[in-house]
């Protein structure tokens, strides 16, 4: 289980560095897609167990704040 400040690495190169509670990210951190592109900002209680509702929540993030 994670918890504090880590990282984390799909299979498909995707990353997440920064914080974690009880197996989520949690608090501030950057997102890295396969190809490079990067979301910096904060995060709330996104499983890392569900790969996809991370795509499709960030989506949401970056539409929201027009990046």
């Amino acid at each position: 289980m994670k918890s504090g400040t880590g990282a984390f690495t799909w299979g498909d190169g995707s990353s997440f560095e920064g914080d974690f509670k009880d197996n989520n990210i949690h608090g501030k951190g950057t997102y890295v897609w396969a190809d490079k592109r990067t979301f910096e900002g904060d995060w709330v209680s996104i499983s890392l167990d569900s790969y996809h509702d991370l795509r499709t929540t960030f989506g949401f993030i970056v539409s929201a704040t027009g990046v």
